[in-house]
């Protein structure tokens, strides 16, 4: 992978992947790329290193204090926005995996290191929780561990920020002094003896005093004021000026001449353009008035243009593309983007989740991720079609590799704490599983999301490095916020991690255990060993490695 063009894929952020972190610091060669390729300067980056190290630190302390209220520290890719209006508030291109920071958080004039370690625990809570008001409610008992000048460092840096939020975090300054007074278990609990009537914030363990509730409110409807502005700011940065015919004519004439082997729907199920009508684009007009800039218009054209030139790569491959189903059990017709088997062609919707693409041009990453959406959707057909399989002549190996497996969830099941007999039963009980031989039901349940890696086989393909890249850093995450409990969360990660040995990641499982909390919450507290959760992602391993591309149905597969 060309690490410069990964790194600065966006016009208006660049990004420092997650492997390039240490404890403390950015690896040589993206400090190298930032310098160079950014103009960012040295004390911009140390800056940044400065508030890592201090996040780093703090979320170890608090984690070990209160581990049912703060989460432990890890790594992430860190996205820096660099242009505001070309970046939608709160974009977080891999999900999950992701934290958002502006340029001028790191600008050594206006900023400090208290404040950007505090950015990074926002984005960083918002990321898990998912929900604004939430995210700054958890946060609050941070800032009772603080000392005076570390608050102080803080707030005058708060006050002198440019972000697009700022004023959010200015109210959170002004609003210390009465925060200070909450309590919370067990980093400052209530004196013996207290009369006051306490509310507590369940998963937070914070405790607020009735007299300071009006003042919560008054703070969440501040950084919902910043938000909303925030979103109206960015909205109207894409539309500078009134967009008129020129961006919809511009898209038509791309449709017309190129025919883009796409649908264009506009929502919920109104196919407004398909190739063969291109001559009759009155529909697709309509549903194009809303577009808002010649900008937005060139995004559109060049979603289309990948969509189709993806597809058309596929299809041309294939020595009969009449092998493919006309239906398919894999496919969801959801998300925006997704392939209609029945006419076998990629359907792009005019309204996305998270993303209007008549509104604003793709965030960061957005034309990667769609890349890879696209030619997936495709492997999940060519997966039905029989055309990714397990080849007869290696059926005994899937037959030992799939014992291995099972024996390898044996093991790992037998070694679980005693102290979680309890749960452990329950999540078996719920498989139908042989308490004795619990890996038959493990393996079983983990195989039912094979389909996903062995269109993976397929799709690599067709994806150029930094498309590969940007699908497995979405795909690889934690799912500690999904109401799983730690086997049904280790079925999971046992596929998903096989993705990682798609990209160019030197140490697949070294990026899943610091980026997803796996480390601290299964392997340190001894849920798990280490040693069993590699036994069981090689034994998974094996599995995948059964899966080969049938090439004789193909002709100059790339």
């Amino acid at each position: 992978m060309n690490l410069e063009r990964f790194c600065m894929a966006h016009p208006g952020a660049f990004l420092i992947p997650a492997e390039h972190l240490d404890e403390s610091s950015v690896s040589a060669e993206v400090r190298a790329l930032l310098r160079e390729g950014r103009g960012l300067s040295e004390e911009r980056i140390a800056l940044f290193e400065h508030g890592y190290r201090l996040y780093r630190e703090r979320a170890a302390s608090l984690h070990a204090r209160a581990p049912g209220s703060w989460l432990p520290p890890r790594k992430a890719n860190v996205l820096v926005v660099t242009d505001p209006s070309r970046v939608r508030p709160y974009s977080a291109p891999f999900l999950g995996v992701t934290w958002t920071l502006y340029a001028s958080d790191l600008d050594p004039a206006r900023s400090h290191e208290e404040y950007v370690c505090y950015q990074i625990f926002h984005v960083e809570r918002l990321a898990f929780l998912k929900a604004l008001r939430a995210a700054v409610c958890f946060n609050l008992s941070y800032f009772l561990t603080r000392t005076e000048d570390e608050l102080h460092d803080f707030s005058r840096a708060a006050s002198r920020s440019t972000r697009p939020d700022a004023p959010a975090f200015v109210a959170l300054a002004r609003a210390l002094p009465w925060i200070r007074t909450l309590y919370h278990l067990p980093l400052r609990e209530p004196p013996a003896g207290t009369n006051e009537p306490l509310g507590h914030v369940d998963g937070a363990d914070l405790l607020i005093p009735k007299g300071t509730r009006p003042d919560l409110l008054a703070l969440f409807g501040a950084f919902d004021a910043a938000a909303r502005e925030m979103e109206a700011t960015f909205l109207a940065a894409q539309a500078p000026r009134a967009a008129g015919r020129e961006a919809v004519d511009s898209v038509c004439v791309f449709l017309s001449e190129e025919r883009p082997d796409v649908l264009l729907v506009e929502p919920p199920d109104r196919i407004v353009y398909r190739p063969e009508d291109a001559t009759n684009l009155e529909e697709a007009r309509k549903a194009l008035a809303p577009l808002v800039s010649p900008r937005a218009g060139e995004s559109l054209r060049e979603d289309l243009r990948l969509a189709s030139d993806k597809s058309r790569a596929v299809l041309a491959t294939l020595r009969d593309p009449d092998v493919l189903f006309r239906t398919s059990a894999e496919v969801d017709l959801e998300g925006g983007v997704y392939v209609r088997a029945d006419l076998r062609r990629i359907v792009y919707e005019l309204r996305q989740p998270g993303f209007d693409p008549l509104r604003e041009e793709g965030p960061p990453y957005h034309r990667q991720l769609l890349a890879a959406r696209v030619v997936h959707e495709w492997g999940h057909l060519v997966h039905e079609a029989g055309l990714v399989r397990i080849p007869e002549a290696r059926m005994p190996e899937y037959a030992e590799a799939l014992a291995a497996l099972e024996t390898s969830w044996d093991t790992l099941v037998a070694a679980m704490p005693a102290r979680l007999e309890g749960d452990v039963k329950s999540e078996l009980d719920e498989l139908g599983a042989d308490a004795a031989h619990p890996g038959r039901a493990l393996a079983r349940v983990m195989l039912t999301r094979i389909a996903d890696y062995a269109s993976n086989v397929f799709f690599r393909s067709y994806l150029q490095p930094e498309e590969l890249e940007s699908y497995v850093r979405t795909n690889v995450r934690h799912h500690l916020n999904e109401d799983l409990g730690p086997l049904a969360q280790l079925t999971r990660h046992a596929v998903e991690v096989q993705y990682l040995g798609l990209a160019s990641f030197r140490d697949p499982i070294r990026y899943f255990l610091e980026t997803s909390y796996f480390e601290a919450y299964f392997v340190r507290t001894g849920v798990f060993s280490e040693e069993h959760v590699r036994a069981l992602f090689a034994a998974t391993a094996r599995i995948c490695a059964c899966y080969e591309l049938d090439r004789e149905a193909f002709v100059d597969i790339p």
